[in-house]
């Protein structure tokens, strides 16, 4: 194989998202918001840092973002400040429960900012409430707080597999110059 031909082979694919899946990209020191959208409910994955929530929050309120509708849920992957700190004004705004990792639920209300790491790393974030807690590999929401309809944990199920069912991202491969799909033969919802 020639070397041109080589280097379109091992070329990483493009993969577009479903509608359904919006990623805010932000800058250093504010994780990235992935917005899960759903007849059944939306979901924000992780808020950013406590000083960027009003760009957040201006970021959902836009028209690429919920654009008035309702917020079922913020999710964090964890609970650092970077991935908490629009939690507090992202549920004051849209009044929505708030799930955090099960390992993390108890020093969040504790409020423990020592093993949050907020303390060490000299971190402000506004406290917030644990409504759910999310088990390490599960699929499912553990509450106390305001309970989730059977809608809304399957909106979050979803999310956890990556996106919904009849929403799959397409990955499209690159051959001269021209995006097409390859399908897989063992498995057609399969993309190569």
């Amino acid at each position: 194989m020639s070397a041109a031909g080589e280097a379109r082979r091992c070329r990483p694919q493009a993969t577009r998202l479903p509608p359904q899946v919006h990623v805010f990209v932000r800058d250093w020191l504010s994780s990235n918001n992935v917005l899960l959208k759903s007849r059944d409910g939306h979901v924000l994955i992780d808020s950013g840092y406590s000083t960027h929530a009003p760009l957040t929050l201006a970021l959902l309120a836009s028209e690429r973002g919920l654009d008035g509708a309702p917020l079922a849920l913020v999710a964090n992957t964890h609970c650092h400040s970077d991935h908490v700190g629009g939690n507090a004004a992202i549920a004051r705004r849209y009044g929505c429960p708030i799930a955090v990792p099960e390992a993390e639920a108890p020093s969040v209300r504790r409020w423990d900012g020592k093993a949050l790491l907020h303390d060490y790393c000299d971190h402000r974030v506004e406290r917030f409430a644990v409504d759910h807690e999310i088990a390490a590999g599960s699929r499912h929401l553990r509450g106390e707080g305001r309970p989730l309809s059977r809608s809304q944990r399957d909106v979050l199920s979803a999310a956890a597999r990556g996106a919904r069912r009849d929403a799959r991202p397409r990955a499209r491969a690159i051959r001269s110059g021209k995006a097409r799909r390859r399908r897989s033969r063992a498995d057609p919802d399969v993309i190569r």
